[in-house]
């Protein structure tokens, strides 16, 4: 079964193999990268953060400052 194949078309076969490999590695790395989620808003984020859960730590939050906006939190 072997007999067929020579060492030629074992070689050429694995010269070919290396090179479909680093054109799909080059075509893999030279694309457009993938745009990003939508941005996070920090601000709101910690504004919005489950501050009642630190109380089960013993951390307690201190009151807002007088900052536009902050007027309605707990």
């Amino acid at each position: 079964m072997l007999e067929a194949i020579t060492t030629e078309m074992l070689l050429t076969g694995g010269i070919v193999a290396a090179g479909a490999l680093s054109i799909a590695g080059s075509v893999f790395m030279l694309r457009s990268p993938r745009k990003r989620g939508t941005e996070v808003d920090i601000d709101a984020l910690v504004r919005d953060a489950p501050y009642y859960r630190l109380q089960k730590i013993s951390l307690q939050r201190s009151e807002p400052l007088d900052e536009p906006g902050t007027a309605d939190l707990p």
